[in-house]
């Protein structure tokens, strides 16, 4: 799946900021949860999109969103744009395995917005993660 020994960066850990994890792949979002989790972030993960939409509107701790782009019946793009109706700043990472859509970057991302491409490293992920937090 992805390099699992590497060296994490202190500056890359959390401060129990609150991640929604949005991904349809149990694998892939679990991992991403439990790097997030050891790093010092608190996850909720989910597996859908009527899940997150329902995390969303319920959940006003959450800090920042990772999404999948190529998810079952609405994009990552357009949960994006739907959670920005309830969360107005709330800072976007969007995962995906398509070279198109880090092709496309600059159309594809709004303001707060960023891209993993996967496959990706923890360190990676950690310091994307940070950096969307912290909006640099």
């Amino acid at each position: 799946l992805m390099e699992v020994v590497e060296p994490v960066l202190v500056d890359s850990q959390g401060a129990g900021e609150h991640e929604l994890i949005v991904e349809d792949r149990p694998s892939v979002r679990m991992f991403v949860a439990e790097v997030l989790t050891d790093a010092g972030y608190r996850c909720t993960q989910a597996g859908d999109i009527e899940t997150a939409l329902e995390r969303l509107q319920n959940d006003l701790t959450i800090d920042l969103m990772l999404t999948d782009v190529g998810l079952p019946r609405m994009t990552g793009r357009e949960l994006a744009d739907v959670a920005r109706g309830w969360h107005e700043s709330l800072p976007i990472l969007f995962m995906t395995g398509y070279a198109e859509n880090a092709l496309n970057r600059q159309v594809f991302l709004g303001e707060g917005m960023d891209m993993l491409v996967k496959p990706f490293q923890i360190s990676e992920l950690l310091e994307k993660v940070r950096r969307s937090l912290d909006g640099t």
